[in-house]
Order: structure tokens, then sequence, then C-alpha cells
């Protein structure tokens, strides 16, 4: 007999890497709550695999009509936004979910929130949905999004936002106050494990960053202060771990620079093998920004790891950043695309051992206490069953 409390979570590309995030809340909530994944594509299974994974079938039954594929281009070309799929997709989903007599939905970003209404409504069971980044950012100068947010804002059951920004944001752009929680969604700790790192003289410092090479990820002005760390005679190595549309850029900027053989680019690398770097690593560096078309972060979950590990971290006032990182005791957090200040803190925090020590064990302590995943989750759980109770299902 099964147990649990079955229910779905949706996301449209089941799954990619930098969704580990979503992947770890949905098994936190077992087996108290019993998941479904419904998506329309999927990747990467051998990494995030899951027994119930609805995905819709790519067969002519289930494809989007001639008129809602010109439909939906029309309604994106007149208001900017259209995100919905065709009415195939939602009978397959429907049939599955009620199949398996599921009893909530979550959906993962505010633009996947727009998406689910209408199947939760169908159903007659409750949506939550949490918002973690680009959907409070980027989304928001799409003139017909912002009109479907407030839409979904009214339609959902509950509305989740990863940092207290996004919740004011949200706020702003018509979500009710007593439909919105702010919930941190945290890291494993057991498998970040703290590590204290010994201090070897005459040994290069070592700067790591892990993240995609997107624009708000601030690779190139991280190259451009290390550069001038350099220049200051300090011995320092810095590691980019990850992939994307920056990397060229980055590594022609590294190179134009004369630091090539400074600096390494190792690419994508496989999860399990991230606390390892970061325990080989003197000093995490994440220097987010606001990106050209308005993207931004929630509260990146890399940080969060790093801390956990025990590094110092240096970042930007961007976005939640500031619930996380304490400036002065995780490490540093300067202006974004102010190189001037990231220098002075890359040399200060370089140079002081002591100081990396402390801001590494501040940062674990802070991670157990208010961004551990395992006491998340439990919230999380909390959160459904609240739910759950308020809608009497």
């Amino acid at each position: 007999m099964q147990k649990g409390i079955p229910s779905a979570v949706f996301v449209r590309d089941y799954l990619p890497i930098s969704g580990t995030f979503i992947y770890r809340q949905m098994k936190g909530v077992e087996p108290e709550f019993r998941p479904s994944v419904i998506c329309r594509r999927t990747n990467n299974l051998d990494v995030f695999p899951h027994k119930r994974i609805f995905q819709v079938p790519n067969h002519r039954k289930y494809n989007d009509t001639l008129l809602e594929k010109m439909s939906g281009k029309v309604k994106r070309a007149i208001t900017g936004y259209h995100n919905y799929p065709g009415k195939a997709s939602y009978v397959y989903w429907a049939g599955k979910l009620r199949a398996k007599g599921c009893r909530l939905i979550h959906a993962h970003f505010g633009i996947e929130g727009i998406t689910m209404l209408p199947l939760a409504k169908r159903l007659g069971i409750p949506l939550v949905v949490t918002l973690h980044g680009f959907d409070m950012s980027r989304l928001l100068k799409k003139r017909g999004y912002e009109k479907k947010l407030r839409d979904m804002f009214e339609g959902s059951s509950l509305v989740i936002a990863v940092s207290n920004k996004f919740m004011e944001d949200a706020i702003s752009k018509g979500c009710p106050p007593d439909k919105i929680v702010r919930h941190y969604i945290g890291v494993p700790v057991e498998e970040f494990s703290f590590h204290e790192r010994e201090k070897k003289e005459n040994s290069p410092v070592n700067f790591l960053q892990v993240s995609n090479f997107v624009e708000k990820k601030g690779h190139i002005y991280t190259i451009k202060a290390f550069a001038n760390l350099l220049r200051e005679g300090i011995q320092a190595k810095l590691m980019f771990i990850g992939d994307g549309e920056t990397r060229e850029e980055c590594e022609n900027l590294v190179s134009e620079m004369g630091i090539s053989d400074k600096v390494e680019f190792t690419g994508k690398k496989p999860m399990g093998e991230i606390p390892g770097y970061m325990k080989q690593s003197d000093v995490f560096v994440h220097h987010s920004i606001t990106s050209s078309d308005g993207d931004m972060e929630g509260i990146p979950t890399v940080i969060m790891e790093a801390m956990a590990v025990g590094l110092p971290v240096i970042t930007t006032r961007h976005s939640g950043i500031p619930e996380l990182v304490v400036d002065g005791e995780s490490g540093f957090m300067v202006e974004e695309r102010d190189v001037a200040s990231y220098t002075k803190r890359m040399i200060e925090i370089a140079g002081n051992y002591e100081m990396r020590i402390s801001r590494g064990r501040f940062n674990r302590d802070r991670i157990i206490e208010d961004f551990n995943m395992t006491k998340q989750n439990q919230e999380l759980k909390s959160l459904y069953n609240r739910v759950l109770e308020k809608q009497n299902v």
C-alpha cells in the first residue's frame, strides 16, 4: 500500500542541472507527500531519477493544434507574453493526476504557475507557486506577463517567495499579502560538510566560482578584479566551474589580460564533485548583477553550498543575497560592477588567513541555523498541510 499524500510538481523541462534545488526539495517532502512530476520535456534523468514522471507524449494526439500554435504566436506578438500549452496537454496531465488522486500542484517559477492555474481549476485542487528569480525580474518587462501574474496570484492558494525582496515585489504587483510567505530553500548540509583549511606558507590563494556562464553571474567583473589582485604581486589562482553562453567572452578576456596561467575553466562538473572542489578552495566569489534584459538572481543556492563547506564569500548587494550573506561576517559584499571595491576585498581576504577561517566558521553556523534544507523541507511540508487544511481537500 502506497503511503503519502499524492501531489504534483510542475516544471516545463525536467530537469536542467541548474534545477538541482527543485529536485532536492521534491525528494525532501517524501514520504509524507508522494509527488509526481508533470512536464513537457525531460533530460538528465540519470542525475534526477524519479518514479512518477508524466511527460506529454510526443504524439500527434497530444501536439498543439495548428490553430493553437498560430493563436499563441499572435498573442505573444501582441502582448509580449503567451505560455499556455495546447488543450491536449492539459487533458493528458489531468488524466494522470486524477488517476493518482493528486491533491495539490506545486509549480516552480511564476511563469509555470500561470501555466498550471487552468489545470488546478480543472481538477479543483490547490495551486502552490514558488517565485525564484527571472520570473520576478526579466519577465516583468513583458506587458502581458504581469497581468497573467496577477491572475495567478488571485487564483493560487499559496505563493512562496525565495527571498523577502521577491515577497515585497510580488505584493507590489498585486499578490494578496495573506497568500504569500517567504521560504528559503536551503542546502543539504550533510552533503556539503564543513572543512577547515590549513595554513600553507607560500601557496597561492585559490578563488572559486561555480555557476552557468550567463551575464547575471558577473564573471567578467571577477576576472577584472582578479587581474588587479595579481598585479599587486599576490599569489593566487581562480577556477571557474560551469559552462554557458558567455564562457568564450570570458576566456578571451583572460587571454587578453595575460593571466591564462592563473585562471582555469573546467567546464561543467557532476554535482557530486562540487563539494570536493569547494574544499580545495580558499575563497568563493559570485559577482551577481542585474543583466541588460533585467534578469536577476533569487538567492543563489551555490553561495549557500560554499558557506556550508566553510568558505568565506565575496559577492554583491544584489536581489536577495543580503538576506544570506552578512557583510563583514560572511566575507564581503560590494556593489554590482564595482571592480575597484571588488579588488580591494579580494586583496584583503587573500592576505588574511585568520579572516578566511573565522568567516568560514561563521558561514557554516549560519547555514545550519537558517538555511538547512532538512529544516526548510519540514517547513515546506507544514505549508502544504496548511494549504490542504484551508482548502478542506
